[in-house]
């Protein structure tokens, strides 16, 4: 709630600027506000696997799996001497817990000469391992130009939304809080529950007014934007952004003719602004880790027959044209039966015969 009457204060502050670089400005420290949200185990958990992708270097990879194993093992002593510790003074056992003790001291100790020998061996480590405060600048440069990212501060009353752009950045004010929030997300993922059989009808309505609850007071700058990254708070870590609706439905039901937002942009979900950052920091590896042989020998010669019409044409003797029709379309029904006999021997185990392969069209 600190974080929110910041947000109060940057927001009513920001109306009263004319000047748009005071309000980006502004909207850099509301940035830096916003990495004080405490990160979830999800991304602290996704941290760690990028860094580990990051790695192109075989034995700093493995000291990194070394690093993690003495962390498990340390969190998993210091998880069972609590539970020891707690436990009433007739069930403690003093035995138990000093073995306990000594295990997770013994853990500290392996961790801190690991953590020591990765800092000699690799310099580079920290950089990649320590969390660092991002900075709006270097964030925005992670960015292309038809991306945005969209993160939320939810509140017992009113919440926040920040849109980055790699040419700016916006933060505007939702005027409803978490609980009413998680009720309508609630409400709209009812339809995607299967109940006695079937799927309710999807509330498209709905979907539109969150859109224009969360999105709409940032909507001008997802304008040109192709690809979202959302980096979701709350109950809306289980909210598909695919589903929300940027305009009104003409009729409900009618889900073709339905404006879904995924229909413009595509999506994508992080759990926090640090995860993306370090997603794409990460170098990609310089060479395959392994050789890849491959042959590829196909036939091209013959008429192709992938459709009815094209075969007919492609004859132009014939008693008749009724004649030909029958003529493709039996053609079309044995390469029909060829395909669903090779997916039929896909399912099984064992090589697919030479006579079904040679039964199928050219290419």
């Amino acid at each position: 709630e600190d974080l929110i009457a910041f947000g109060l204060a940057v927001s009513d502050y920001a109306q009263t600027l004319k000047d748009s670089q005071q309000i980006q400005g502004l909207y850099n420290e509301a940035f830096e506000a916003f990495q004080l949200i405490r990160p979830t185990a999800v991304a602290l958990t996704l941290q760690k696997v990028s860094q580990q992708l990051a790695v192109s270097n075989p034995k700093l990879a493995a000291r990194m799996a070394e690093l993690n194993a003495a962390e498990r093992a340390r969190d998993s002593a210091n998880l069972e001497l609590s539970y020891e510790t707690s436990l009433p003074d007739d069930q403690r056992s003093r035995i138990v817990e000093d073995k306990l003790a000594a295990i997770k001291a013994k853990a500290e100790k392996d961790l801190a000469r690991l953590q020591k020998l990765l800092r000699d061996e690799f310099p580079d480590y920290a950089e990649i391992t320590t969390p660092k405060r991002l900075t709006p600048v270097g964030f925005r440069e992670r960015l292309g130009a038809n991306e945005a990212v969209v993160s939320f501060l939810l509140g017992e009353k009113v919440s926040f939304v920040q849109l980055i752009r790699r040419d700016s950045m916006r933060m505007a004010k939702i005027p409803k809080g978490q609980a009413s929030i998680a009720e309508t997300v609630t409400t709209l993922r009812r339809a995607l529950e299967i109940q006695a059989g079937s799927v309710n009808e999807f509330d498209s309505v709905l979907a539109h007014q969150l859109f224009t609850r969360l999105l709409g007071p940032v909507q001008d700058g997802l304008q040109g934007v192709n690809h979202l990254v959302v980096i979701p708070a709350g109950p809306l870590a289980s909210l598909p952004f695919a589903l929300l609706v940027e305009q009104a439905p003409v009729a409900t039901g009618n889900y073709h003719q339905t404006a879904w937002l995924v229909n413009r942009m595509a999506i994508s979900h992080l759990p926090s602004l640090n995860a993306f950052f370090v997603q794409r920091a990460q170098k990609p590896p310089a060479s395959a880790n392994q050789s890849l042989l491959a042959f590829g020998n196909p036939s091209l010669k013959g008429a192709s027959s992938l459709s009815l019409p094209r075969v007919v044409a492609s004859r132009s003797s014939g008693p008749s044209r009724t004649a030909q029709l029958g003529a493709a379309a039996k053609e079309l029904e044995g390469e029909a039966m060829a395909m669903s006999a090779l997916a039929t021997s896909c399912r099984q185990a064992g090589p697919a015969s030479a006579e079904m392969l040679t039964a199928l069209a050219p290419l």
